[in-house]
């Protein structure tokens, strides 16, 4: 009988009728312990499977939250059949997380994974998934569940997470309703007493009423407690901390063998009934440590722990079939096979022992615990579960309440607690788990390197399952354990990494730091100078992922400073890097500062920072920059090309492109690789010689990825459309195959932008919005600053102010290029495109004016408009010369039309006319750029009418209205229908513009893929959604689009 909480069971049963309905959900409840969630779920669960519901239920434990996917394999562990119904890379993942499968871990694609597992479970009967204290997730499982939450829609799937008041920020995340668990009122918390303690003194009930504070769990648990002081004056502490001392009573009365079982189970979480008593019995009888073991022993130990402990199904997802036997080893070739030597790296078979792990450590052997002993801990699971400690579920053992496992643990003194992880350690020895890294950690009493290395060894595995928090959190604590500084640093600067990709930098910041203090001062230590160029390198990453490339800058500048007469090859590579991030900064005069002394000093690295100057000088148009800025351009991606070799879909994209960079003799210099050049293999053989073939783990290489990524944007700069297109469609089609979300957010933005001025709208304001949302869930926030930039700018030609300078709001707070010059250029263009040419002028004057012009280029043609529009032509002179001599050395026709344009609006009226008329020309001879050949016809055709040429203006504006209202140019097309109306043409706005500008993003993404023939099932997993939304978003479309059926997608293929 559920007392005072009528309102949170009926929000609980209207969340089961919207899944049942077809409409996913989910629902937060908050409270302090004790208050009542865990029962609400219960009954929540009940009232499920009364509904036909199937119930999903996890719990989160204190002593798991460090292990990766723990929670999740608790949730999704039992539902393992449906993997097979998985594509096939998200099927691994999710297997590599559970540690039943082998490869490299994915976090992305375990999410995704996590979605479409959820989503298949629930086509045969609606699906409720319930998480109990989950503040105590461990991260990677969080946000798988966060990921996979966000993205149901119309799916019969309820999920209800019970978390701590103030605990676990991140599901906010999901945007659902949370409900706050309050006490109950003094009328029900009045009947729930007495409905269990009908016979308490009227003094009893009166304290136990004020302690509680309507908390349900303490109204039941209070009578417990031995002579409460109920008169006393001062105030006692909270309830949940009264709790627990009820139970800690509780324990004190029980006998030994239970309170070490309670002891055992609190310490290890895992609920594994063979793990739990087997160590409870060590506990008790003790285990030590021996320096040899035979073949005999080993056999010794094997049958005497079978025998006494029933083999049960282990915690990583073991069948019954391979579960390895306690004591033995799975992968033991010979009878006389050392586990602790084993040859196999960590990240292909994880639950295994790591090499070299415990090769300096004494080899252990189990002492068994006697039949006795084993017999004791048995009984003891009955007592403690007779006693109202425990729940027996199956082969698991779990607390009745998380404050029982918070008691068992204070009941114990610090050296009990130590000794209790040490068995549970011992337990563990030829297991591998990662749990056994963390026993050893919580038992030492000091520097302990048989500890670290376990951790060591923990956190490759936690990484090759893709759980980065558990990785960071298990090099650091690895860290903290080594003796020795040279081990400190490593597992420090490796915790650095781990958090730099989890996102968390004022953590990784923290590590970089706490390694360089255990760099030797002597700097004959080597390699000493690549170790301090490796530390320098990430804190400045750091720094500028933080928004700070000034202070990278001076980072990278001061290091390399020190390094120059130690290490020139680490000098260089830490000058090119001072140099990118003083571009980043806009400070020019650093960018050619560093390259005049790279020079000085004939670093190796010194033609890499002189071309990336000369790329910069171009993209900013100092003069005559450009065919340096090309050649530049050339030789920086043949540097990247030699070192990071391209994939089949990347060689695809530069086999579409009519004139690849040709062979300079840059790339045969020493620095490359020894097979180009050098009188080695042809440059296009050696090229094939490092392809994939030889590279098979290439596409994880993330250090690749982003130099290809930056290969792209140095083509969208230099205005090389739709190169920056087709080979961010590459690399799209590369980071979707593998789950590479973190970089596909960035090459779906940068490919947006070439979208637009390609102007392809519709596809660009797909690309940005995906862009948007990844970069939301994988803390990318330079990328989530330039997306929205992008669809800012999307917005303005639309005429959608309200949306517009809402998306231009963040990259302007921020203050980082290009995004917040992207941003001003939105504001900007929806300043000129409705009718307010002063205030674009004003804006883009001020946007030029600025010390770091990164992504401007593109807008030079709206300020030369402006200044036209206004009369102050001279004020942008200048600049116009600067963009038509960078138009010139581009060689693409349509960045001459532009500049023609442009001239023609700056030149005198006689000599207009052929500006005009060429740049019409060079339009029509480009297949795309719609967007900018209809503002070059609507102002010539102004330009006509004001000559009387009325009839043949109409020609060019009939032309740019009708592309404006197909590209839904909403103030651009209105303005060329009033110079339609002007030259007297009447011509009505279109009662439809093109159908597909009535999609969403999604909608229209959703559509483009199953037009090309993909099932919903392949769009799902392309798309990181569920196979039941796709048909959601499909259904929405089809009247949008006045159709009914999938068949008559076929008739936008073309037009999507």
């Amino acid at each position: 009988m559920f007392h005072g909480r009528e309102a949170e069971i009926a929000a609980l049963d209207s969340l089961l009728a919207e899944a049942e309905g077809g409409e996913a959900g989910a629902l937060v409840l908050r409270g302090e312990a004790g208050i009542g969630k865990s029962a609400l779920l219960s009954r929540t669960a009940e009232a499920a499977t009364e509904r036909g519901f199937r119930v999903l239920r996890a719990t989160g434990t204190e002593a798991e939250s460090t292990l990766p996917y723990a929670g999740l394999h608790l949730l999704l562990g039992r539902a393992r059949t449906h993997l097979a119904a998985l594509p096939e890379a998200q099927a691994d993942a999710l297997r590599n997380a559970f540690s039943t499968g082998v490869g490299q871990g994915n976090s992305f694609l375990v999410s995704a994974a996590t979605l479409t597992l959820l989503a298949d479970i629930a086509e045969d009967q609606p699906l409720l998934c319930l998480i109990d204290d989950a503040q105590w997730l461990d991260p990677a499982s969080r946000d798988a569940l966060l990921f996979a939450a966000r993205r149901l829609d119309a799916e019969p799937i309820a999920l209800v997470f019970a978390a701590r008041d103030d605990a676990l920020p991140e599901l906010q995340q999901l945007d659902a309703p949370e409900l706050h668990l309050a006490g109950l009122s003094e009328t029900d918390a009045r009947k729930l007493l007495t409905s269990s303690h009908s016979d308490l003194p009227p003094a009893t009930l009166d304290w136990i009423m004020r302690e509680s504070h309507g908390n349900p769990l303490a109204l039941q648990a209070l009578p417990t407690l031995d002579r409460p002081d109920y008169s006393s004056p001062y105030r006692q502490p909270a309830a949940a901390i009264r709790i627990q001392q009820a139970f800690t009573a509780q324990i004190a009365r029980l006998s030994p063998p239970v309170r070490n079982l309670l002891l055992t189970a609190a310490t290890d979480a895992s609920g594994d009934s063979t793990v739990i008593r087997t160590a409870a019995a060590n506990l008790e009888s003790g285990a030590v440590e021996h320096p040899s073991v035979t073949a005999a022993d080993r056999a010794a130990i094997r049958t005497a722990i079978e025998s006494a402990v029933p083999a049960q199904p282990g915690y990583r997802g073991y069948s019954e079939s391979d579960r390895p036997a306690i004591g033995s080893s799975e992968h033991a070739n010979t009878p006389d096979a050392d586990v602790s030597t084993d040859s196999r790296n960590p990240a292909d078979v994880c639950r295994d022992a790591p090499a070299g792990a415990e090769s300096s450590c004494a080899r252990m052997v189990v002492v068994v615990p006697n039949a006795e002993a084993l017999a004791r801990a048995g009984a003891a699971v009955l007592e403690a579960e007779q006693a109202g400690m425990l729940v027996l579920e199956g082969d698991r053992i779990a607390f009745r309440h998380p404050l029982i496992r918070a008691a068992a643990v204070q009941s114990a003194t610090p050296a009990q607690r130590r000794a209790a992880h040490a068995a549970l350690a011992v337990t563990l020895v030829e297991a591998f788990d990662d749990r056994r890294a963390w026993h050893l950690a919580a038992a030492a009493t000091g520097p302990d390197e048989r500890a670290a290395a376990a951790l060591e060894a923990a956190a490759l595995c936690a990484r090759a399952r893709g759980g980065l928090a558990e990785t960071t959190a298990a090099y650091e604590r690895a860290a903290v354990l080594s003796p020795a500084g040279l081990d400190r640093r490593r597992r420090y600067a490796a915790a650095a990494h781990a958090a730099t990709d989890a996102g968390n930098l004022d953590q990784a910041m923290g590590f970089v730091e706490r390694a360089m203090e255990f760099l030797p001062e002597s700097t004959a230590v080597q390699p000493q100078p690549q170790a301090i160029a490796q530390l320098i390198s990430l804190k400045a990453a750091i720094e500028r992922d933080q928004d700070r490339p000034r202070t990278a800058y001076r980072t990278l500048s001061e290091a390399a400073a020190q390094l120059t007469e130690l290490d020139p090859q680490a000098t260089g590579q830490l000058m090119f890097q001072a140099a990118d991030a003083a571009w980043s900064a806009g400070d020019l005069t650093a960018v050619h500062l560093t390259a005049t002394q790279a020079e000085q000093l004939e670093l190796p690295a010194a033609q890499r920072i002189r071309a990336l100057a000369d790329l910069i000088d171009a993209l900013n148009l100092e003069p005559g920059s450009h065919q340096r800025g090309a050649t530049a351009l050339r030789n920086l991606t043949a540097w990247i090309d030699a070192e990071h070799p391209r994939t089949p879909a990347q060689q695809v994209a530069d086999a579409n492109q009519t004139e690849p960079p040709a062979l300079t003799e840059v790339e045969k210099r020493s620095d490359m690789p020894p097979q180009i050049g050098a009188g080695g293999l042809p440059e296009s053989t050696a090229r094939k010689a490092v392809g994939p073939q030889t590279h098979p783990s290439m596409w994880r290489d993330t250090d690749c990825l982003r130099a290809r990524v930056q290969v792209v944007h140095w083509h969208l700069l230099m205005g090389d459309m739709a190169a920056a297109r087709d080979l961010a469609s590459a690399l799209e089609e590369d980071c979707r195959a593998h789950g590479a979300l973190g970089m596909l957010a960035p090459v779906l933005w940068l490919r947006a932008r070439a979208e637009i001025l390609l102007g392809q709208f519709g596809q660009a304001g797909v690309d940005a919005a995906e862009a948007m949302r990844l970069a939301a869930d994988t803390g990318l926030r330079v990328v989530h600053s330039n997306a929205a930039a992008t669809l800012a700018l999307l917005a303005a030609i639309r005429g959608d102010e309200k949306e517009c300078r809402a998306l231009a709001s963040e990259p302007l707070a921020r203050g980082v290029a290009p995004a917040n010059v992207h941003a001003e250029a939105a504001l900007g263009l929806l300043e000129l495109g409705t009718g307010r040419p002063d205030a674009a002028f004003d804006r883009f004057l001020t946007m030029f004016a600025g010390v770091n012009r990164h992504g401007s280029t593109a807008s030079l043609p709206d300020l030369f408009e402006a200044a036209h529009r206004v009369g102050r032509t001279d004020e942008a002179r200048d600049r116009l010369e600067l963009y038509t001599n960078w138009a010139e050395h581009t060689g693409h026709g349509w960045a001459m039309a532009i500049a023609h344009r442009c001239r023609a609006l700056f030149a005198p009226e006689d000599e207009a006319g052929k500006h005009f008329e060429t740049a019409i020309e060079l339009h029509y001879a480009t297949a795309e750029y719609g967007f900018e050949r209809a503002r070059t016809e609507v102002l010539y055709g102004e330009w006509l009418r004001r000559r009387q040429q009325r009839v043949e203006a109409r020609r060019y504006l009939r032309a740019a209205t009708e592309t404006f209202e197909r590209l839904d140019a909403r103030p651009w097309a209105e303005r060329a229908r009033n110079e339609l109306r002007a030259t007297g043409e009447t011509r009505t706005a279109a009662a439809d513009t093109d159908l597909l500008t009535r999609l969403t993003p999604q909608e229209r993404q959703t559509v483009q893929l199953a037009a090309e023939g993909l099932s919903n099932k392949d769009i799902a997993s392309r798309l990181f959604l569920s196979p039941r939304t796709v048909g959601y978003h499909l259904s929405n479309a089809y009247p949008k689009l006045g159709i009914t059926s999938r068949r008559e997608l076929a008739t936008f293929r073309e037009r999507v």
